[in-house]
């Protein structure tokens, strides 16, 4: 099992060509130590032979986040652009970027004035040059996202223009059933959609940008806005409420910190 976990650790890309992540190794760990601890309670085996082999620690990584203002600054200088509702949506729900483009109509929920949702199902991968159809990062990926009645009104103006487009094209309209598809009704390329974002934030005067930006630049929002941790790990369909602080730990932190400023000066009566 140490060999295997070495090897991994070396050359565990499919490829060949690289190591694993930390966090991949960590998932190896987790999972063989399930393998290996039911294996021992059924008397297959007569220890688990992971009890003195160690987790691999993860790092604890600063996410790269917009500004509020920088947030603004991108989405009204893309008001115009074709794909703004995407741009858009990306900055209220922060679903990763094969998320959003794996949604599809009846993915979007809008039963009443204030209880619109989606709920993301897949995802678009890269399979070379093509795009593909895959299954969701982990089983808390697939969740639902409460919207808007702003972003809802974005949305049902650019359907309005994709139904624009499919009659414009007539038969060349592929009919993909996507909510964000190119003009002609194709899924958009995972890859060729960051390029598309990365120019438009240049443009903007942001400097690089990706879509992976935006989704840390919602988390980090609604965090700054007091939105609890929990709802916020939900909403960016991460496995668990640890990995959110994981990731947010500076802006956790910083919170934390208000937080109890706050309580002491209610205490010395000077808030």
């Amino acid at each position: 099992v140490r060999r295997f976990l070495m090897t991994k650790k070396e050359s565990g890309r499919l490829r060949g060509d690289g190591e694993l992540s930390a966090s991949s190794l960590r998932r190896l760990h987790v999972t063989l130590n399930a393998v290996f601890g039911w294996a021992t309670k059924k008397g297959i085996v007569a220890a688990n032979p992971m009890a003195d082999l160690r987790a691999p620690r993860l790092s604890k990584t600063t996410a790269k986040a917009m500004s509020a203002a920088d947030l603004r600054t991108f989405i009204n200088a893309t008001r115009r652009h074709r794909l703004h509702a995407a741009f858009h949506l990306l900055a209220v729900t922060g679903c990763r970027r094969g998320e959003l483009l794996g949604l599809r109509w009846e993915d979007i929920s809008t039963p009443d004035i204030g209880q619109a949702s989606i709920t993301i199902r897949r995802q678009i991968k890269k399979e070379g040059n093509r795009p593909v159809v895959g299954s969701l990062k982990t089983e808390s990926s697939m969740r639902r996202i409460p919207l808007d009645d702003a972003t809802v009104e974005v949305l049902e103006r650019w359907r309005a223009e994709q139904e624009a487009e499919r009659e414009a094209i007539g038969d060349g309209w592929v009919g993909s059933g996507f909510v964000f598809t190119n003009e002609a009704g194709e899924t958009i390329h995972p890859d060729w959609f960051t390029n598309l974002f990365s120019r438009l934030a240049r443009e903007s005067g942001l400097g690089h940008a990706t879509p992976h930006v935006m989704r840390h630049t919602a988390a980090t929002l609604m965090l700054e806005a007091k939105v609890p941790t929990k709802v916020v790990s939900d909403v960016l369909g991460h496995e668990s409420v640890r990995t959110t602080t994981d990731i947010y730990q500076a802006t956790v932190e910083r919170m934390g910190r208000e937080a109890v400023a706050g309580l002491g000066a209610l205490l010395t009566g000077d808030a």
